[in-house]
């Protein structure tokens, strides 16, 4: 065996779209290895799925290999989705990233182009709850497998409080949400979009601030569906006072708040948890990877779904709140 370094791969960023690299070392000769990341949702129009080479060189810069667009990419990769339930099969269309609005931040890694592999919606939508599965050949040779549950919709009655009510914070009281999640979906993101319009010399501007509630929450009992959230109401003042500057010049106007909840499958709370192991003060400091992927690939392949409500009018005592409240009466909201 043969001891290498500097093997280099990128990955985006869970329930999003981002990049990092991580180095490994590698106790085994040199192969094609696939470095994939997916998180399918029946919601989106399109599925995008990442697959790139780990590349190894003993000598050369894992920063110089990661600008070479041929070391970065598969030349002939050919990455097929099948519904395990139906035994339907689709290849994967490779577009450039870049120009299906995807832009790949600026980084290590070469930017243009941005491959992806693409799986409209037009071709074939996902069905919820199946199974599907994940494989990448090289020269019509498997390279490697990930499989995951497609995580069933939200419906607008899964969301409380709900669309009808105004939404109310109280400094030392509880807003409580809840929410009722499918039972292959563990991990959830919860946020609040503020939406208010600032005057300033005339001029009407749109304007907005994004409040995480809550990020990676699981639930305390795992076999129960539903999630609650207590969440004071002085944090929602504070979050406002800490992201709109004081600006005695400028005149603003509450106008409502989105709610945006996103759920993800096992396998991202896999990935999130094996990544905070051993680093706590007595940690040796060493992280475990995380890959669902077979034949020693790396990578994460899992699902994901998400509910918006938009709009959602805020009672009168939080706007007067807003206005008068000790966190906020200097931001000038009328």
């Amino acid at each position: 065996m043969i001891s290498m370094r500097n093997l280099c791969l990128s990955i985006f960023v869970v329930m999003g779209m981002g990049a990092c690299s991580n180095d490994f070392e590698l106790t085994e000769p040199g192969s094609d290895l696939a470095i994939v990341y997916g998180v399918l949702s029946a919601k989106d129009t399109a599925q995008y799925i990442r697959v790139e080479r780990a590349f190894v060189d003993p000598s050369t810069s894992a920063l110089v290999l990661s600008k070479d667009v041929n070391q970065l990419y598969f030349a002939n990769a050919r990455v097929v989705l099948t519904n395990q339930k139906t035994n339907q099969s689709f290849v994967l269309e490779r577009v450039d990233g870049n120009l299906e609005g995807y832009k790949r931040d600026q980084g290590a890694f070469a930017d243009a182009p941005n491959y992806l592999y693409k799986l409209s919606s037009k071709t074939h939508k996902l069905k919820e709850e199946d199974t599907y599965k994940i494989s990448v050949f090289s020269n019509e040779n498997l390279i490697t497998e990930g499989s995951t549950s497609i995580i069933k919709s939200y419906n607008d009655l899964d969301l409380l409080p709900s669309a009808s009510q105004n939404l109310s914070f109280v400094n030392s009281f509880n807003t409580t949400f809840s929410w009722f999640s499918p039972s292959n979906s563990v991990i959830h993101d919860l946020k609040l979009v503020f939406n208010y319009v600032e005057e300033k010399g005339g001029v009407f501007t749109p304007k907005s601030i994004t409040w995480p509630i809550v990020k990676n929450y699981t639930k305390l009992d795992p076999n129960a569906n539903a999630n609650i959230l207590p969440v004071v109401g002085s944090r929602f003042y504070n979050f406002i006072k800490a992201e709109i500057p004081v600006d005695a010049n400028a005149k603003r106007y509450a106008k409502d708040v989105d709610i945006i909840l996103t759920s993800g499958g096992k396998e991202i709370l896999d990935y999130i948890t094996i990544g905070q192991v051993n680093l706590g003060i007595t940690s040796s400091g060493e992280i475990p990877v995380y890959t669902n992927m077979s034949n020693g690939s790396l990578g994460l392949f899992s699902s994901k779904t998400f509910l918006e409500r938009k709009k959602m009018t805020l009672a009168q005592p939080t706007l007067d709140s807003i206005r008068l409240g000790i966190f906020t009466k200097d931001l000038n909201f009328k």
